[in-house]
């Protein structure tokens, strides 16, 4: 994310978990996120119950700034998603031990913002941006104005 040079700018990191209902001891004590300023190591913040798992910052550079979770916890997926201001930090419980654990999130050499990125692609995504339904009724349409102008021009001749 970049901000305009000479504003100050408010920043953020929050993490939330996702576990499964009565399961919160599955949740570790602290985390580790490092924060990045143009490729660059920031600082490195622990998050945790005693500061509500998040971490804000000021800033008036035009820096672009990321965050990366290091060191997480077995059996967690994670997404990071940020909105120009605040970095959110999901870690959803899996109970299989295969899961996937890596983190790609925003990583200091990424150009993206206003992003969301993800370790794992959930098994159901909703398909966007495509739509078919008005290509039927357009081509019906035009055939109809097709024939009707060819009839139009039979009759005046």
């Amino acid at each position: 994310m970049r901000r305009d040079p000479g504003r100050d700018s408010d920043y953020g990191v929050r993490k939330s978990w996702i576990v499964p209902d009565g399961q919160e001891k599955l949740i570790p004590d602290n985390i580790k996120v490092e924060i990045y300023r143009d490729g660059k190591l920031f600082d490195t913040v622990t998050l945790d119950a005693d500061n509500n798992w998040e971490y804000f910052w000021k800033d008036d550079t035009a820096a672009e700034w990321s965050v990366k979770e290091i060191d997480i916890p077995a059996n967690y997926t994670v997404v990071t998603k940020n909105n120009d201001k605040l970095f959110l930090i999901e870690n959803t419980y899996k109970s299989d031990s295969s899961s996937n654990t890596d983190s790609s999130s925003s990583t200091p050499d990424s150009s993206s913002s206003g992003s969301d990125s993800s370790s794992s692609t959930p098994d159901n995504i909703p398909q966007t941006g495509s739509l078919n339904w008005p290509v039927p009724v357009l081509i019906g349409g035009g055939v109809i104005l097709i024939v009707a102008g060819w009839r139009v021009s039979r009759k005046e001749k």
